[in-house]
């Protein structure tokens, strides 16, 4: 079996050629669309209860942002999009506060 020397791409180098590629056959129409990553907390194993603590919210999202987030998953439906974005920054902007 021969050995190659090739170094084997990162996601994020993939994710550029992939792009690339897209763009130079269809222009700017199409867009390679980045996955969300979102942190989740360590999982701790000791019989010890951590203390509870009260629960902060951390969505800093603008309605522009999440109706980009929308795009990736909804086809169109542009209005939709937004008055749904709309309406989930209000919800956690009230009760933030």
């Amino acid at each position: 079996m021969e050995k190659t020397n090739e170094k084997i791409p990162t996601p994020h180098e993939l994710e550029k050629e992939i792009a690339d590629f897209l763009t130079k056959k269809f222009g700017g129409n199409v867009k390679v669309a980045e996955p969300m990553v979102i942190q989740q907390e360590n999982v701790v194993d000791s019989d010890e209860k951590p203390p509870k603590r009260e629960k902060k919210i951390s969505f800093d999202l603008k309605p522009e942002e999440l109706v980009t987030y929308l795009d990736q998953y909804i086809v169109k439906q542009e209005r939709a999009k937004a008055i749904l974005a709309t309406k989930i920054c209000t919800h956690f902007n009230r009760i933030r506060r």
